[in-house]
């Protein structure tokens, strides 16, 4: 939970900062934005059919480092974004930064529930469900501290945000995801294996 909690704060911040990175950094409508975050929230669809398959052939501790590096991968794409990449390969990005997000999720919700006796089940997951919405609004908290001091420090108006200050608290995000992987790094290779059904 320790490092799902800095995962899930980095989770939170693109659902901030993209529809403002789309309409006020790239001059997107606000539909075409909104049609874009569908894409993300698309990705998460698509991989649940491969998500038991993955966790029983890589395990837990592997899919965790593997799907946080790739969603901190994700959100530095998306950072690198301007009005001329192309619509095809800004989808393309969000639907696989939805699916790395995702299969990071549902790990996390199989795995920290694994070792817990069936008699605390309900206790802990009532714990999990307050976390996981705190880590979410702080998320969203982070990213807009993060906008607001990238404002600053380039002496802007408060409140008159440019892209690159979208691009700068992604950046910040994509620190925070890839911190998660110091937490994972440390659990043994056969964590999990007896929820997964993973075999050596």
């Amino acid at each position: 939970n320790s490092g799902g909690s800095m995962f899930r704060m980095s989770m939170s911040a693109p659902t901030f900062l993209l529809p403002l990175l789309f309409q006020i950094g790239l001059g997107m409508s606000a539909f075409a934005s909104g049609m874009l975050i569908l894409a993300h929230a698309s990705g998460d669809l698509g991989i649940k059919i491969v998500t038991t398959r993955t966790l029983k052939r890589f395990g837990f501790r592997t899919v965790l480092i593997g799907s946080a590096i790739a969603f901190t991968a994700f959100i530095i794409a998306c950072a690198m974004f301007t009005s001329a990449t192309p619509a095809i390969l800004i989808v393309a990005i969000l639907l696989v930064g939805g699916s790395v997000r995702s299969l990071q999720m549902t790990s996390l919700g199989s795995l920290q529930f694994s070792d817990i006796p069936p008699g605390e089940i309900t206790g802990a997951s009532t714990l999990s469900g307050v976390n996981q919405q705190l880590m979410r609004s702080f998320g969203i908290a982070m990213a807009a501290v993060a906008v607001n001091i990238a404002i600053a420090l380039r002496g802007g108006t408060p409140g008159a945000a440019q892209l690159i200050d979208f691009r700068i608290a992604l950046l910040v995000t994509a620190v925070v995801a890839l911190g998660s992987v110091l937490w994972y790094l440390p659990l043994e290779k056969n964590v999990g294996d007896h929820v997964s059904g993973r075999r050596h």
